[in-house]
């Protein structure tokens, strides 16, 4: 899986959040949080985990009948339990590429739906291969891939492709953009949250809604770092579009 499938290109990419204690957090200790899947919008994402369980639960009833019933049983259980070392960071890649990846260039749902309606903010960052790369041991690896929203059928009641079952979206989603930065340890210990060392946002968004307050939650979490800041504003020439104004 880690060596055979490319990572996407090292560019611009964009974290939309709304403002919590430990989104603060990772500004002011200049880490990347990576989640379990449980803790995502969407049910089915990764549909790799939503096809386990819905195996799972229709071999419990016939797993009894054979051998080899039992064993196939015990291999999508095993599997299922390994999904619990998975963690994923959702990113956004602007969808024109030919402008430089802009904030102004991504969907403006993403500031609707992942920065709770534009009270939130919008973290870019650049992420190369070689800072990924020193992640990557014996029991442990970090890929950045793009979600695929094609709808091609990845898997049937008893087949599935691992790759294609953790990059794979409804096109519902495709207004996303999404690139996914996976993260796997036999060794994890922690039960929800995993953190990236030593990487800073570029820029920082303030949504056009966020707070005088927690505009200043920001300012202080960037205190000392080469971090531009920016607040989404209306474009005085097109009323209907967002435009960024740098404020420090």
């Amino acid at each position: 899986f880690y060596t055979n499938n490319p990572s996407a290109e090292d560019c611009t990419y964009f974290s939309f959040r709304g403002f919590s204690d430990y989104a603060i957090q990772d500004i002011k200790d200049s880490s990347l949080s990576l989640i379990h899947p449980r803790n995502f919008n969407d049910p089915f994402d990764p549909i790799l985990i939503a096809w386990l369980d819905n195996i799972i639960h229709n071999k419990e009833i016939t797993a009894h009948v054979s051998k080899k019933d039992k064993v196939e049983f015990e291999t999508y259980c095993l599997l299922r339990r390994a999904c619990e070392l998975l963690r994923i960071r959702c990113l956004v890649k602007a969808s024109n590429e030919e402008i430089n990846n802009k904030i102004e260039h991504v969907n403006p749902l993403m500031w609707a739906h992942y920065a709770v309606c534009h009270t939130g903010f919008c973290a870019e960052y650049k992420i190369s291969n070689d800072y990924l790369k020193q992640y990557n041991t014996e029991t442990r690896f970090v890929k950045l891939l793009p979600v695929s929203y094609d709808g091609d059928k990845i898997m049937d009641s008893s087949h599935i492709e691992i790759y294609k079952a953790l990059t794979y979206k409804d096109s519902i989603w495709k207004y996303e953009n999404e690139c996914r930065l996976l993260y796997y340890d036999l060794e994890e210990q922690n039960e929800n949250v995993t953190k990236l060392e030593n990487i800073n946002p570029e820029s920082i968004y303030l949504g056009y809604k966020c707070s005088t307050e927690n505009e200043l939650l920001i300012r202080k979490a960037i205190h000392n770092k080469n971090i531009k800041l920016f607040r989404m504003i209306i474009d005085p020439l097109d009323c209907s579009k967002l435009k960024k104004q740098r404020i420090l």
